[in-house]
């Protein structure tokens, strides 16, 4: 017997154990492993949710690919130039029968301005009509294009010379207009009274008139109105409804009138947009003057800027700016300087700088003096805004 009363030589019972694998064993046999149906299933489901997110951003780059296409050619629609095609001048029928008409049909179209001659609600009338791309874009990124169209609020009253002056003999001239402002609601009326002028050159020649009576060859079996007359309907018409009356006397200047109207009625869309980015200032940023300074990254036309804002004062002229420029180069550097004077001494700081009236030494000079100086601590160192420097 043993130390634990039992016989050495009896046998234990047989015991069954169930074999664990170790970790590294599982590694380095991935296909012993008891779930490898359920590997490949979610290896499937990772390969198909990869697939998805690849065909999801493809899409979002060629959404935003359309996107930017649309927006680049609405800006390439408004641009001077190219936002002629986008308008159509109406001529009502009576129109066709001045002698301007071909003329300003054949300047607009060779600005690519569509034109149309139709019968309309007023006699001797022009619209404009504005047509607008309208783009969309479908769940295939596909860029689907419309057009929409539009009557402009602006609309052009012609009426000649004869018109004008049976109209005003017969006290209808305001009320003509008012009743056609009347039918037309909103819209603003612009009116062209044509050849008056030569009405009453025609009249005050002591030949009657000459070559104009060519032109006016019925004048003498119409009623004959004073310029006074005249310039009392046209200031009455103004002052009632608010409307531009203009005097225009031959083709040419009525064709470049038309197309002057339509060319600005085309661009509204283009200045509405550059204003748009400007419009939260309370003061004018716009950079398309002619007369802009050009300022790149090194500094390069600081001094001219700088140059041309002293200009600005009232009797400063460029070698007084210089004058200044040589001991204060910079605004930054002449705020310094106020900054260390009292308010007497800042307005009398410049007074004193001399302003050579030429190269040579013999050249007399003369001083900047106390005005300007004042004026332009003023300018610079006042606290109001709207602070007139007078």
């Amino acid at each position: 017997m043993d130390d634990y009363g039992e016989d050495s030589q009896g046998e234990f019972p047989p015991v069954e154990f169930n074999y664990i694998p170790t970790a590294d064993e599982l590694i380095e046999k991935p296909v012993e492993s008891t779930s490898s149906t359920g590997g490949k299933s979610k290896n499937s489901k990772a390969a198909k949710a990869s697939d998805e997110q690849a065909l999801k951003r493809k899409w979002i780059r060629n959404r935003e690919k359309a996107e930017k296409l649309v927006a680049k050619t609405c800006r390439k629609n408004i641009q001077p130039g190219e936002c002629m095609e986008f308008v159509r001048v109406n001529f009502d029928e009576g129109i066709g029968e001045f002698d301007f008409y071909q003329e300003s049909v054949s300047l607009l179209e060779d600005a690519n301005v569509r034109t149309q001659k139709i019968p309309l609600i007023i006699p001797n009338y022009v619209n404009w009509t504005r047509f607008t791309e309208i783009h969309t874009i479908d769940n295939n990124n596909q860029v689907n294009t419309g057009i929409t169209e539009e009557t402009h609020g602006h609309v052009m009253i012609i009426w000649k010379w004869n018109e004008v002056v049976e109209k005003i003999h017969g006290q209808v001239f305001t009320e003509s207009l008012v009743n056609i402002s009347k039918i037309l609601q909103d819209k603003k009326l612009i009116v062209i009274l044509y050849q008056m002028k030569g009405y009453f050159a025609y009249h005050k020649s002591e030949n009657g008139g000459g070559k104009l009576k060519q032109k006016y060859d019925n004048i003498d079996l119409l009623p004959k109105i004073s310029r006074k007359e005249f310039e009392n309907a046209v200031v009455k018409t103004q002052i009632r409804l608010g409307c531009t009356i203009t005097l225009i006397e031959n083709s040419q200047d009525m064709s470049l009138s038309i197309f002057r109207y339509t060319k600005a009625i085309a661009e509204i869309p283009y200045k509405l947009m550059k204003e748009e980015g400007t419009k939260h200032l309370d003061f004018y940023a716009m950079d398309d003057n002619r007369n802009t300074i050009q300022v790149d990254s090194d500094g390069v036309g600081l001094k001219r800027l700088w140059l041309r804002q002293l200009c600005l004062f009232n009797n400063a002229s460029l070698p007084t700016a210089e004058a200044i420029c040589e001991i204060y180069p910079s605004p930054s550097r002449l705020m310094e300087a106020y900054d260390s004077c009292s308010p007497e001494e800042g307005e009398a700081l410049l007074k004193d700088i001399p302003i050579s009236r030429g190269p040579s030494e013999l050249c007399t000079s003369r001083r900047i003096g106390s005005e300007l100086s004042r004026k332009i601590y003023i300018m610079f160192s006042s606290m109001d805004g709207s602070e007139i420097v007078q």
